[in-house]
């Protein structure tokens, strides 16, 4: 039964015997354990791709010797070499899993400064009903647009007393 894979970035890897290294492009957890998608690179190009469970001992053991005929890497440092891939893996799933951290309340102000007056600070209530008035840059070289009317003055919401 497959989970959901999610691409590593940056994508864990390890060297083997120069040139060959070991690149984990894709991971997720399933039901059988840590599954990802390994890659065996020789320099610059890929020479092998393979979809693992590396928590299931015959999963990983036809990777090392699927590699192993490629490279030429013995199968003790394929092993290791995996074994430190799924720490790399682990790690880089849960960088991806930590939140991210919200700005903090002096960070706020600057940022709603930037941004302008909030959206209900833009609308006044008279007799005549409500009004949208467009807030104005600080840098405003021109006179203030003029108010929108929006509705008017309805009995039915006024305060008890008042209509």
């Amino acid at each position: 039964m497959p989970g959901i894979m999610n691409g590593l970035d940056p994508a864990p890897q390890v060297e083997l015997a120069d040139p060959w290294r070991l690149l984990a492009t894709q991971a997720g957890r399933s039901a059988y354990g840590l599954r990802a998608t390994v890659q065996l690179w020789k320099g610059p190009a890929m020479r092998q791709t393979l979809v693992c469970d590396l928590d299931e001992k015959d999963e990983v053991h036809e990777v090392v010797e699927a590699f192993a005929a490629e490279c030429g890497v013995t199968h003790e440092v394929l092993e290791q070499a995996l074994r430190d891939l799924y720490v790399g893996i682990e790690e880089a799933l849960r960088r991806q899993a930590e939140p991210v951290e919200r700005p903090k309340k002096a960070d706020l102000g600057e940022e709603a400064q930037r941004q302008g007056p909030a959206i209900a600070d833009c609308f006044t209530v008279d007799d005549h009903g409500v009004w949208y008035r467009p807030p104005v840059p600080p840098d405003w070289e021109l006179p203030p647009p003029e108010p929108v009317w929006i509705c008017g003055h309805s009995p039915s919401t006024a305060p008890h007393g008042t209509n």
